[in-house]
């Protein structure tokens, strides 16, 4: 036997066992044991697809959450708009009446305005004139009635007393 036979290159062709080392004090514990390396890495790859699947579970749940609530605020928005417009509205038309309103007063405020100063163009342009001749009071027309006296104008000018 020679001595490359026993080196490594023996091991890998199958003719050796590994051998374990030897542990460094008597205390420690000698190493385990090497597990099925092609089966941990199907546990590993098993186990982190249900972590993935559990993930992607969960996010979906949070992602529909947050959707949910997303519409919902949308539609409260959505509401506060739709009174806001409907205000505005009515503020609109009373605003409108106003003015109008307001617009009205003063045209007829404006109008007032003008025909007062054509009067007084007018007054200022003409000589004032002369006061109208009193009016003489026509006599009453006999009534053709039977006329009854006043009894009592009667009596006080007679001096007679009520008894």
């Amino acid at each position: 036997m020679s001595i490359l036979s026993m080196g490594r290159g023996a091991a890998s062709k199958g003719n050796r066992r590994p051998s374990l080392p030897a542990p460094a004090h008597p205390d420690q514990e000698p190493p385990r044991p090497r597990r099925n390396a092609q089966g941990d890495q199907h546990t590993l790859g098993n186990v982190t697809l249900q972590a993935v699947d559990q993930l992607a579970g969960m996010t979906a749940d949070e992602i529909e959450r947050t959707a949910d609530r997303l519409v919902e605020a949308a539609r409260e928005v959505a509401q506060t708009l739709r009174e806001c417009a409907s205000r505005i509205r009515v503020n609109g038309t009373i605003a409108n009446d106003r003015l109008a309103n307001f617009v009205e007063v003063a045209s007829t405020c404006a109008d007032a305005a003008r025909v007062m100063q054509t009067k007084i163009e007018t007054r200022d342009e003409d000589p004032p004139s002369p006061p109208p001749p009193p009016v003489a009071k026509e006599l009453e027309p006999e009534r053709t009635e039977p006329h009854q006296p006043d009894m009592k104008a009667l009596a006080a000018e007679i001096g007679v007393k009520d008894g």
